[in-house]
C-alpha cells in the first residue's frame, strides 16, 4: 500500500508542474494572485481577441489560420508609445503613466513576463495588414495590447470601427508629427486607437493600438507582488477598503 501511495504521489508531481506551466507560472505559495483570475466587461477585440480571451495552442492555430505563420516571443519589453514620444502624455496621460511604470528604471532594460504572437504574412492571406501583434500576460494568459498596421485602407477598416464602436473622437497632429492624425474610441477604462502618419515617402500609414488598462494594471500589481517576495518585503495592499 506505500508503495502505491508513493508512485501515485511520485505520479502527480509531473501533473502538478503541467498545470502550473497551463497558468502560466505558480507563485512561490502555488497560488497566482487575485488578478489571474478577474474577468472584465468586454470592450475592443480584433479577430473576436478581447479582454478575458485566454492564450491557447487552439487560439494561435486559428489566428495563423487567418494571418498566416507567426512567430513567438517570451520575455518581452513594452513601449506603449505611437506617433511620437509626447503622444501619449499629451492626449492619454493614465496610459502614459501605465507606460513610464512598465518601463521604469528608465535606463534598464525591463523586461515582462508575456507572450508576443507576430503575424507579418497576412498579405499572404489576402489581408491587408503588414504587421499584426498580440502581446498576452504571462500570468493570467489574457490580452494587454493588440497591434495592427497597414498601408491602405482597402478593407474599409476605419468605417467597420465606426459601425462597431460608433462616432470616434479625434485628434491633430502635433508638433513632432503635424502630419499625423488619430481616431479614438474609449470602452470600460480600453482605448482604442487608429493612427494615420506618413512614411518617409509622404504616404499614409496606418496603425491600430488596443489597450487593455486593467490587464496592464494587473500585471503591473502581479509582478510589483512577486518582486517583493522575492525581496523579502510583505506585498503592499494598494486596496486598504
Amino acid at each position: 500500500m506505500n508503495q502505491l501511495k508513493s508512485y501515485i504521489s511520485k505520479a502527480l508531481i509531473p501533473l502538478t508542474l503541467i498545470l502550473c506551466l497551463v497558468a502560466s507560472g505558480c507563485s512561490d505559495d502555488g497560488l497566482l494572485p487575485d488578478s489571474a483570475r478577474k474577468t472584465y466587461p468586454e470592450s475592443f477585440s480584433f479577430l473576436d481577441v478581447g479582454i478575458n480571451t485566454l492564450y491557447s495552442k487552439t487560439l494561435r492555430q486559428r489566428l495563423s489560420n487567418v494571418l498566416g505563420d507567426d512567430s513567438i516571443q517570451t520575455d518581452n519589453t513594452i513601449d506603449l508609445g505611437i506617433n511620437s514620444k509626447t503622444f501619449l502624455n499629451d492626449h492619454f496621460p493614465a496610459f502614459h503613466t501605465i507606460n513610464v511604470e512598465l518601463n521604469t528604471p528608465s535606463m534598464e532594460r525591463v523586461e515582462h513576463k508575456s507572450i508576443k504572437l507576430m503575424y507579418r504574412y497576412a498579405k499572404n492571406k489576402g489581408l491587408a495588414f503588414s504587421y499584426v501583434e498580440v502581446l498576452f500576460s504571462e500570468y493570467t494568459l489574457t490580452p494587454l495590447l493588440i497591434r495592427v498596421h497597414f498601408k491602405q485602407d482597402d478593407l474599409g477598416i476605419r468605417e467597420t470601427l465606426v459601425q462597431k464602436y460608433g462616432p470616434p473622437e479625434t485628434l491633430p497632429g502635433d508638433k513632432n508629427q503635424p502630419h499625423a492624425t488619430a481616431l479614438y474610441w474609449k470602452k470600460n477604462r480600453d482605448l482604442l486607437i487608429l493612427s494615420t502618419a506618413p512614411d518617409h515617402l509622404g504616404r499614409p500609414t496606418y496603425q491600430i493600438n488596443i489597450y487593455f488598462a486593467d490587464r496592464f494594471e494587473d500585471l503591473i500589481e502581479t509582478e510589483s507582488v512577486f518582486k517583493q517576495k522575492k525581496e523579502g518585503q510583505t506585498p503592499v495592499e494598494k486596496k486598504a477598503f
